[in-house]
């Protein structure tokens, strides 16, 4: 299960962000597999409706999150 898989790992990191992408392999003579998204407050939460189970060489990724920067006459520039 992958919220058991996420919680093994351990927590996620500050500069994690909410999408987890599920691969599984790819079969041969078959092009890639399409990566499962799902979003990890909502796992967290139990609010994903229902947890993914896992297959022997699926690939979990917790990309970083997405930065943008303010910056100019504000009063807290920098990155978010």
């Amino acid at each position: 299960m992958l919220v058991r898989a996420l919680g093994i790992a351990g927590s996620a990191t500050q500069s994690a962000g909410n999408e987890v992408l599920c691969t599984p392999p790819p079969r041969p003579g078959e092009k890639a597999p399409e990566p499962i998204t799902v979003n990890r407050k909502d796992l967290e939460l139990g609010k994903a409706g229902r947890d993914i189970v896992l297959q022997d060489g699926d690939i979990v990724n917790v990309p970083v999150a997405k930065r943008f920067y303010i910056s100019g006459f504000v009063k807290n520039p920098g990155s978010f």
